[in-house]
């Protein structure tokens, strides 16, 4: 047999869900406003309105409400009740950005009932949005951005409107994922001025952002060049050629150029005078580079005047620089070892492989001449950074030049002592 609180459970349950079977039976009251939006940090009044007919069943009246607050009670100092049917609560200084809160009556004296429930939605209203801005990359549509400002903590819709004297764009309305610029859907028109602005708006408000108003043409951020090429000079060893195809946007506005260079091993960049480059081309010749090195180019681009955006840079482009003679005569030193038969000695000469920066291209071989004191010249064509010759204990001349495919280095020069009849140097030492 059920209990008389089990029984009263019920029946309340049945009387404020259905009002007969199938049937949805009204809430016994409600909460107004019902749907709020409210600024944090500020304050905010609740009214819960109880209908006659549960009051009646119940012997309830304003003075039962229990208000709550994701299930906690709130104090009654918060309450004021306004008349039988009303009570109301009042909350100072909102922080949360979410707040559930329920109406409830005592029923019976001693059972608690949901009457009514709503969300209390916190936020703040949108700033007046900052920075905007637009660029019109060539082939696209014009896109512009913005400086949204502060968090809302609420759905804020964001909304570029642009207009010239005589005719209005449709809207275009930033996606939620990218709240803070938004491309329009109509075709960009040169040399006309146009009138932009944002608008942003949510529940607690609608501001406004600056006007800007500008010729699309002074915006544009042009493709890069393409095609980029580099030729050497069999003439010139210190210069290189670059040739390269504009892009079609040259057919609208004159263009001036940025054109960077390294060599192939170096992470930094060196580039040309902008003065040198300051107007509508399709080659360079870049000059005062090293022979026989191989370098890497970019190029990028915009307009002419300055007014607009810089292309990104083109595709990296190499090129190696031709050949000249060697600018340096190899280190060079020898080895004297000890005489195996009269009159005679072991002469080793060497010499240090150039650097590139002397060498200048790639050494083919070295020459070495031999010239004993008022004697014949002896000539030796070497692959190798060595080269051992018997020589007599006479005096001798040497010199040593390395030979690549433009031409030879300078000669340098060294002295090898002649030696006594007893194998000692004449003039110093014979080793």
């Amino acid at each position: 047999m059920l209990t008389l609180q089990t029984w009263v459970v019920q029946a309340l349950f049945i009387f404020l869900t259905t009002e007969s079977i199938g049937e949805l039976l009204d809430p016994c009251g409600y909460i107004s406003p019902e749907s709020p939006v409210v600024q944090l940090h500020s304050n905010f009044t609740a009214v819960c309105v109880l209908k006659e007919k549960c009051m009646d069943y119940f012997h309830v009246n304003a003075n039962y409400i229990v208000w709550k607050t994701n299930h906690f009670t709130i104090p009654k100092e918060q309450y004021t009740i306004i008349n039988r049917t009303a009570s109301s609560v009042t909350f100072t200084d909102i922080s949360s950005l979410n707040i559930q809160l329920t109406c409830n009556i005592l029923t019976f004296g001693q059972l608690e009932q949901n009457v009514y429930g709503i969300t209390i939605i916190s936020g703040l209203p949108p700033e007046k949005p900052k920075n905007l801005s637009c660029i019109v990359n060539e082939g696209k549509k014009m896109r512009c951005e913005w400086n949204r400002g502060r968090e809302t903590h609420l759905e804020t819709n964001f909304t570029l409107k642009s207009e010239w004297a005589t005719h209005k764009f449709a809207d275009c309305k930033a996606k939620r994922d990218t709240p803070t610029s938004c491309t329009v859907d109509y075709s960009t028109v040169y040399f006309v001025n146009i009138e932009v602005w944002v608008e942003a708006e949510n529940a607690l408000g609608k501001v406004t952002s600056d006007h800007i108003n500008f010729d699309p043409v002074y915006k544009v951020k042009p493709n890069p060049p393409h095609n980029l090429s580099v030729i050497n000079s069999e003439e010139l060893s210190s210069i290189l050629k670059l040739t390269w195809t504009n892009p079609s946007i040259k057919s609208v506005i004159r263009l001036k150029y940025n054109i960077q260079y390294r060599t192939k091993d170096a992470s930094t960049w060196s580039q040309i005078p902008p003065e040198d480059t300051a107007s509508t081309r399709s080659s360079f010749t870049v000059q005062d580079l090293k022979p026989f090195t191989e370098y890497v180019f970019r190029i990028c681009c915009m307009k002419e005047d300055g007014k607009g955006y810089w292309s990104d840079w083109s595709e990296e482009a190499n090129g190696i620089t031709y050949e000249d003679r060697p600018s340096k005569a190899p280190s060079f030193w020898y080895k004297i070892d000890p005489s195996h038969a009269q009159g005679y000695r072991t002469v080793q000469l060497m010499w240090k492989t150039l650097p590139p920066f002397e060498a200048n291209g790639k050494i083919l071989d070295y020459e070495v001449t031999l010239t004993r004191w008022k004697s014949h010249l002896q000539n030796y064509t070497v692959n190798d950074t060595k080269l051992t010759v018997n020589l007599t204990n006479d005096r001798y001349v040497a010199t040593l030049t390395a030979r690549n495919l433009v031409g030879k280095s300078d000669a340098a020069v060294l002295t090898i002592p002649a030696c006594d009849f007893q194998g000692n140097l004449a003039e110093s030492k014979c080793y």
